[in-house]
């Protein structure tokens, strides 16, 4: 079975680590719900204490809601609550081999957007995190693995 398979021989990847060059792409859906996502780059899966940081950042910034229904939790819910008009929020955090993404995910009716995304990118560039959400982070992040 192994003549089945044709892998390519060489070095492999190269060593340079891909780097998020920012772009902006505006699609018209129509309805009244407008989709933004921000995000900057962060690091890979081989730097693991950085990967590890930008996954527990993730969770204290909150990853939406935990139950059906339920309403979003962590800072950027927070940030997009103070704003009037209904919106969803969630902490994002892609990561590959050599490079990352980390921000958010905000679903909020249209007419809001821009305030409430702006309330949260100012979350964002302003985040700070105590030890305590750090112990909790670590715990959810455990919670999200063995379930």
């Amino acid at each position: 079975f192994a003549d089945l398979l044709h892998l390519d021989t060489g070095a492999g990847p190269s060593a340079t680590p891909s780097k998020y060059a920012g772009g902006e792409m505006r699609v018209e859906t129509g309805g009244g719900l407008a989709y933004v996502a921000l995000a900057a780059d962060t690091a890979g899966v081989v730097n693991v204490a950085d990967c590890m940081a930008a996954l527990l950042l993730q969770r204290v910034l909150g990853m939406g809601a935990s139950v059906k229904y339920g309403t979003g939790q962590g800072k950027l819910a927070q940030a997009a609550g103070a704003v009037s008009g209904n919106a969803a929020v969630s902490a994002i955090c892609q990561t590959y081999s050599d490079a990352g993404l980390l921000g958010a995910m905000v679903v909020c009716e249209a007419a809001s957007a821009g305030k409430v995304v702006g309330a949260v990118a100012a979350a964002l560039r302003s985040a700070t995190v105590t030890e305590e959400e750090v112990a909790a982070a670590k715990k959810i992040m455990l919670a999200d693995v063995y379930y």
